[in-house]
This record gives structure tokens, C-alpha cells and sequence, in this order.
């Protein structure tokens, strides 16, 4: 949109579109989008729009854990949501890979939009995916 078409738009629009501009812009796949765990349904489908947008080729459906998985290669991070048929659904976990002084290791954080105690579990499941994931890549180094 050019700027001179900006200016012809009246101004409760102009505000209302740079407004969600901005939103937008804060919530690009950010790695912490929401102050709050607990969102609305609105926030989970904006933040699910936005990662199948910018990652959108890298999707995939993983039916028997009712999930579906998205992937930033750049920042080495991984979006997982939840399909309608997961008990913690709408929800999501994000993981990124992390290095610090030469330790690497997985942040994670997790929003939802429905029941508290699924989501729980859920997030819990991916944490302890984590540990196994940094165990064995500990016991690896070992052998080398």
C-alpha cells in the first residue's frame, strides 16, 4: 500500500490498519509473542496464521500425535500445534536451540487456548523430550 493511499483512507481506518501493522510486525514468529501461557482462541489461530506463513514449507502433520510441525532453520527453531483432535488443543510448545559459553541448549515455551491440565502434560512431554535429546547428545561427545 502506497503512502498516498494511506492518506486517502479515512482516519479511524488508517489508525485501524496501522495498528495491526504494528501488531503484526511484534508478533512475526516471534520466539515469545504473549506475556501469558493462557491466550485467546483469537491468538492462538493469529499465531498459527503467521508461522504457516512464513513457514509454511516446511509443515508437517504429524497425525498419531496430533500435531503439526513447522521449522525456522535460521534461528533453529521449532513451532508444534495442536490439531483439533489433541486433548490440550488449541495450543502450541515452541522450542529453539540455544548456545551459551559453548553449552548448547533447548528454550522452550508453550501457549493455550484451552484446558490448563493437557497443556501441562503436553509442554511437560516436550520438556522431557528435551532432557533425552541433550542426554544423548551428551553421551555422543562422551564417545568421541
Amino acid at each position: 500500500m502506497s503512502r498516498n493511499t494511506l492518506a486517502t483512507l479515512p482516519k479511524y481506518n488508517r489508525l485501524t490498519l496501522i495498528a495491526c501493522l504494528f501488531v503484526s510486525q511484534l508478533l512475526a514468529a516471534s520466539y515469545n509473542p504473549y506475556e501469558d501461557s493462557k491466550v485467546t482462541l483469537e491468538q492462538w489461530q493469529d499465531y498459527y496464521d503467521i508461522v504457516a506463513a512464513e513457514f509454511g514449507e516446511t509443515k508437517e502433520e504429524v497425525t498419531d500425535a496430533m500435531l503439526v510441525l513447522f521449522e525456522d532453520t535460521s534461528s533453529s527453531t521449532n513451532f508444534a500445534f495442536t490439531l483439533p483432535e489433541h486433548p490440550a488443543h488449541p495450543a502450541w510448545i515452541t522450542r529453539k536451540l540455544v548456545e551459551r559459553d559453548g553449552d548448547v541448549s533447548m528454550e522452550q515455551i508453550g501457549y493455550f487456548a484451552g484446558e490448563e491440565e493437557p497443556f501441562s502434560e503436553l509442554f511437560q512431554d516436550y520438556a522431557e523430550l528435551a532432557y533425552q535429546i541433550k542426554s544423548e547428545l551428551e553421551k555422543s561427545e562422551e564417545t568421541e
